[in-house]
């Protein structure tokens, strides 16, 4: 008998071991013997069988203007967030994948769309590896995001300090699961109080790899 998890997963989630499972569609297996997500969609797994799968969600050909997206983000300059695109989402009334790129899409958010509030210090706001929701603002070139608003922000982080998983604990703050040091960001209101049920530990240090 099958049965599916309700976690969504993105490429480079962690979904078990060789010695547990077999990998099959949508999924791959690392170096060290763990099998990962390949695609944005469901995990799916076979108690008879002992094998895991990944369904993948429908897939979008180019993000649209106006829709929500699940992003890392990969550089922060001093007036620019460079973010890569995976997935459009739906965050209200419950936060859901409704499908994902054919490819990875570059986009920038901009210093004036990082908040509504002043920003002094960029780096207090989002920081590399952040996993983000935002909204795309302009399609044309280049790929302009905005975070201005309360929905829109970080829905985990990885520790500057040891490298693990940080959650948000308020609207202006995250704080590492493993050593507690907390840092600054723009935390969007729907990782509030828990973050939605995506597995990314694995993708954040993936994404830094």
């Amino acid at each position: 008998m099958s049965s599916s998890s309700d976690n969504f997963v993105v490429p480079g989630t962690e979904l078990g071991v060789e010695e547990e499972y077999i990998s099959g569609s949508g999924t791959y297996c690392d170096d060290e013997g763990r099998i990962r997500a390949s695609v944005v969609g469901r995990a799916r797994y076979d108690s008879s069988s002992r094998g895991v799968s990944v369904i993948p969600v429908k897939k979008l050909l180019y993000p649209k203007q106006g829709s929500n997206v699940l992003g890392i983000v990969t550089n922060v300059h001093r007036d620019l967030v460079v973010v890569d695109m995976y997935a459009e989402v739906r965050l209200q009334p419950r936060f859901s994948i409704i499908g994902e790129y054919e490819s990875t899409f570059t986009a920038g958010i901009p210093l004036s769309q990082v908040s509504e509030d002043y920003v002094k210090d960029i780096h207090d706001y989002f920081r590399i590896g952040d996993v983000i929701v935002a909204r795309v603002i302009s399609v044309g070139a280049p790929l302009t995001l905005s975070t201005r608003g309360a929905l829109y922000g970080v829905l985990y982080s990885q520790c500057s300090v040891c490298g693990h998983l940080m959650l948000p604990v308020n609207p202006r703050s995250v704080k590492c699961t493993y050593c507690g040091h907390v840092e600054k960001r723009k935390v969007s209101a729907i990782a509030l109080p828990k973050p939605p049920s995506v597995k990314l530990k694995k993708l954040l240090l993936r994404t830094l790899s």
